[in-house]
């Protein structure tokens, strides 16, 4: 992670929590892994006293609280998160949108997911660097995991996207 990308994550938290802030909200952190040893800060350094944080990632190391057993399996329960966020990871990740559906799996309906990636940026491999992602394709990757898109867009050299996941649809048919 950079700086432009921790800073552009609490001002967009701010913003789309609003008054919820002080709220015990859960929040994962996929994947936490502190590697930039010249920018060693984490998103939980962001968030309120309030919440809980686990941050997640493929491989024990810094910040990280839970190991996924696979680059798309993380072992908590659906519905446990009310926000997660997921930043400069896309880029490192062999199938996105995979990832994007076990993520829109953990949120809690009314959930927020806030994602960020390079849309343009130097080749840097941890272990691998397979994608630069754009709004559109920002958009589908939020279509295919299921949620509803709040907003994408660039900022300097990121590609953002906030999404929620829906209300469950109650059915007031009577038969």
């Amino acid at each position: 992670m950079h700086a432009s990308s921790l800073r552009e994550m609490e001002t967009l938290i701010h913003s789309y929590l609003g008054d919820a802030w002080g709220q015990p909200f859960r929040v994962l952190d996929v994947g936490s892994c502190c590697v930039n040893r010249s920018f060693p800060h984490t998103y939980r350094e962001v968030l309120s006293s309030a919440w809980t944080y686990v941050g997640c990632d493929t491989e024990a190391g810094p910040n990280v609280d839970l190991v996924q057993l696979g680059p798309y399996l993380i072992q908590e329960q659906g519905d446990a998160y009310d926000v997660i966020l997921c930043g400069q990871v896309l880029e490192h990740v062999e199938e996105p949108w995979r990832l994007m559906k076990e993520m829109a799996r953990l949120m809690m309906a009314g959930g927020l997911l806030f994602v960020t990636a390079p849309w343009q940026w130097e080749i840097h491999r941890y272990p691998l660097d397979c994608w630069r992602i754009l709004p559109d394709g920002m958009d589908v990757l939020i279509r295919l995991a299921e949620l509803q898109k709040i907003t994408t867009f660039v900022n300097g050299s990121d590609c953002w996207g906030i999404a929620r996941k829906a209300e469950p649809q109650i059915n007031t048919d009577e038969h």
